[in-house]
């Protein structure tokens, strides 16, 4: 029969305290750990931008098409300035989130070693681009409230002034995806190790 192992033994040491050769230094363990969780929120990241984007894609077209197809016997969208301006935001909106879900699925496709844009770059157009027509849709959509609320006083069941209603709230909604696209955009511009 054999003598036990000594206690000083590499032998008797358990095995979650023996790392592999292979995996070289501490620092370069944590750096090959860390680095699988940031992929995954990279990836998810991307996703939420892209549907945010798509969001703002949809809202903008709906205001647009609402607003342009606001022509009845009670009035006509061209007869306020505030609406022609809602419109004129939400179809400069809508083109700009179809150039940018375009530029964010290029992105979102490419492979790291070979990306087709730069992700800096990307992410710069999505940041700054959504922060400016956030603020025009929002400025649109709060130009046309004041008309709107005061037609709808003078007659409430106007079918004019329920699609003006209608293309307003979408508006504020495709401010709202504009804005949090934003301020994901934001958080990776401001810091891409997260």
């Amino acid at each position: 029969m054999d003598a036990p192992p000594s206690e000083n033994s590499p032998a008797t040491a358990p095995p979650s305290w023996q790392a592999p050769h292979s995996w070289g230094s501490p620092a370069s363990q944590m750096h090959g750990v860390a680095s699988l969780p940031r992929t995954a929120a990279t990836d998810s990241t991307k996703m939420i931008t892209l549907v945010l984007t798509l969001l703002s894609l949809l809202f903008s077209f709906l205001s647009m098409v609402v607003m342009a197809s606001n022509k009845t016997e009670g009035g006509n969208f061209t007869v306020l300035e505030e609406y022609s301006y809602l419109i004129a935001i939400a179809t400069i909106a809508c083109f700009y989130s179809l150039v940018q879900f375009v530029l964010l699925l290029l992105q979102l496709f490419s492979t790291s070693t070979n990306p087709v844009l730069p992700q800096r770059s990307v992410i710069a157009v999505v940041l700054f681009g959504s922060q400016v027509l956030a603020y025009l849709l929002i400025s649109a959509s709060s130009a046309a409230i004041p008309n709107t609320k005061r037609l709808r006083d003078l007659d409430r069941n106007e079918p004019f002034v329920e699609k003006a209603v209608a293309s307003i709230s979408m508006a504020f909604l495709a401010f709202v995806t504009f804005a949090a696209a934003a301020l994901f955009s934001a958080s990776k511009f401001f810091n891409p190790s997260a």
